[in-house]
């Protein structure tokens, strides 16, 4: 690879090299494998266990694969990989340490019980047994070529490897399985499905629905599906001793959130957010464990299974995973530190902008988390992460002191920002501030101080002049279960009278009556225009479910729609979480073209109800 290259601005086409034809099976250009591993990707495992005593090609040997392709296939290769290493070494059995999809090549290898009797013992390291989430959202939205090496991600562009992944089968095979729904079966906030929308969360075939609506090569789930079929058989190891290492403690998506909304002007647009979970930042945990002991579920089968605060790449670098290998194969049954046999939990808090602004975030050494000029991002801050969906980026941070944080308008609008607190797995807290008004010159910070519970005040400077114009607040702040609502609030209205036929320049009072239907409402807004303005005063309702409003407008039969005189009323809900629903109807003043002996009875009704 060549680094430079793959790092350099413009054209977004340096991996094109790597996609496959529509058919999952045809790759598009002619390649080869190199028989040599990335070094920025698997030195580190490398030199460990040649610091270790092993010789490389000797006692110690690398399997390389195409990894585009169907992981099914891969089996008779290392097949002939194990043969030819029996042959050189004289060994009866290999011992296998295989990191992330590597682990689904040797699981594959080892459901069959005759290629089984080839290996003693099995290592998985961070490998997603069920598939993940991630690679869902890099078929949506693309992003980095993961693994991200240290402190920035090698692909620039997510559209780049959006290009790649679309036609990949063993893409598709890190999917989400089937069998994933078991353990994230959606009945609490740790075990949430995958995807979300403004039609509610989907189960396994709904995604599979929404990709192939949204033109995505879902055909593709055909042979992940046959391949994850020995999901059934995983808790037979067939007498290999496989020992399974996750890292967990990290921030790991665990749903896509994809709504459509409204603002509190009326505008609609495309909410995007992820919820997260724990995991080791790729993999949720309990694809990687095959564990879940809250809910007395496991498809360990006779495996063992140890836990690492690490994250995903890290796992093969010279660490507490890599020490927990070599201490079994060494005998050795003391725990390196670093290894448990529970979870690490996830404590820390994610701030995340939503719609056209980048964040920027640096601790008290002056380390940045965010991105960088040349379009590609940093997360120097130690213990950070940064990720992006679409237009919104999320930055994590461990809980330890004060950041200054810093916005730029990337685009004229608004936006949100939220900070989220996770303590022992659970989002305890979220502060939000909601669609503060940008131009594209727009900047503003705040100081975030992870000891504090008082909410930071955000400074805004509007026209980037250097002049602290407003200061804004928080518009909620939310607890417990409120942390995990994306449920828009419901909006059930009607207007009295819909249709006004009484003299010209008489303004008439019209009843708006409903209910707000959500867990936690909080701003009502009833908005009313004519065909040419708004019409004035916006009302704003707040922490009601009820509507009982009184309108005033201008019965004047002027107006240029053929009908007559007409008002659109909008009613908008946004809850504390920051849903937002809309809601509209009309109010129509007819012309005067009826018929004038109705016209005359019309009026003369006015005119008694004025007496």
């Amino acid at each position: 690879m060549n680094e430079p290259e793959a790092r350099a601005a413009g054209e977004d086409d340096y991996f094109d090299i790597l996609r496959m034809k529509t058919d999952g099976v045809n790759p598009e250009a002619n390649l080869s494998l190199t028989n040599n591993l990335l070094a920025r990707a698997y030195q580190n495992a490398i030199d460990f266990f040649t610091s270790d005593g092993y010789t490389l090609n000797k006692d110690f040997f690398i399997f390389p694969y195409d990894w585009r392709k169907d992981i099914s296939n891969t089996k008779d290769l290392l097949d002939q990989k194990i043969s030819q290493i029996k042959s050189q070494t004289g060994a009866q059995k290999v011992d296998i340490v295989a990191h992330s999809m590597g682990g689904l090549v040797a699981r594959n290898y080892i459901a069959d019980a005759n290629r089984a009797q080839n290996v003693r013992k099995l290592f998985t390291l961070g490998t997603p047994h069920l598939g993940s989430v991630e690679f869902l959202k890099v078929l949506r939205y693309g992003g980095c070529l993961k693994y991200p090496f240290g402190p920035y991600c090698l692909s620039l562009a997510p559209s780049e490897m959006r290009d790649v992944i679309q036609n990949m089968v063993s893409g598709y095979e890190l999917a989400p399985s089937q069998f994933y729904f078991n353990f994230y079966s959606n009945e609490n906030n740790q075990h949430p499905y995958p995807y979300i929308t403004e039609a509610g969360t989907l189960d396994y075939n709904q995604i599979k629905n929404l990709l192939t609506t949204l033109g995505h090569n879902a055909a593709l789930f055909n042979p992940s599906e046959i391949f994850h079929s020995m999901d059934s058989t995983l808790s037979n190891t067939n007498s290999v001793d496989v020992t399974v290492i996750a890292g967990s403690g990290q921030p790991t998506l665990g749903q896509i959130i994809e709504q459509k909304t409204v603002s509190l002007l009326g505008i609609e647009g495309n909410h995007k957010d992820i919820r997260i979970i724990n995991g080791d930042d790729t993999v949720p945990l309990f694809s990687a464990s095959l564990n879940d002991s809250s809910k007395n579920l496991s498809y360990l089968g006779q495996a063992k299974i140890y836990y690492t605060n690490q994250r995903h790449g890290n796992l093969v670098t010279n660490g507490p995973a890599l020490n927990l290998v070599k201490n079994i194969l060494d005998g050795n049954i003391q725990l390196p530190d670093g290894v448990s046999m529970q979870p690490y939990k996830l404590t820390g808090s994610t701030l995340s902008v939503h719609s056209p602004v980048n964040i920027h975030v640096y601790d008290s050494n002056g380390n940045h988390s965010g991105p960088t000029p040349d379009g590609d991002f940093e997360a120097n801050i130690p213990g950070s992460s940064y990720d992006t969906l679409g237009d919104a980026k999320f930055i994590y941070l461990p809980d330890s002191g004060v950041y200054s944080i810093k916005f730029e308008a990337t685009d004229n609008g608004s936006f949100d920002f939220k900070i989220r607190k996770f303590e022992n797995d659970e989002n305890t807290n979220t502060i939000l501030y909601k669609e503060i008004p940008l131009t594209n010159q727009t900047k503003a910070e705040t100081t975030f101080d992870t000891s504090s519970t008082l909410p930071p005040l955000i400074k805004v400077d509007k026209n980037g002049d250097g002049t602290i114009d407003s200061n804004v607040e928080n518009f909620s702040v939310l607890e417990g279960n409120a942390n995990y609502d994306f449920t828009s609030p419901t909006i059930s209205f009607d207007i009295n009278p819909k249709i006004i036929w009484p003299p010209k320049n008489k303004m008439v009072d019209v009843n708006i009556t409903g209910t707000i239907t959500d867990e936690n409402p909080h701003l009502v807004t009833i908005i009313v225009y004519d065909e040419y303005n708004l019409v004035e005063p916006t009302i704003q309702l707040t922490n009601q479910t009820e509507i009982n409003q009184i309108i005033k407008l201008n019965a004047s039969r002027k107006g240029k729609d053929k009908d007559g005189r007409i008002y659109t009323i909008k009613i908008l809900a946004t809850d504390l979480a920051g849903n937002t629903s809309l809601s509209t109807t009309e109010v129509i003043v007819p012309h005067d073209n009826k018929d004038k002996n109705q016209h005359d009875e019309d009026d003369e009704d006015e005119k008694d109800d004025d007496d």
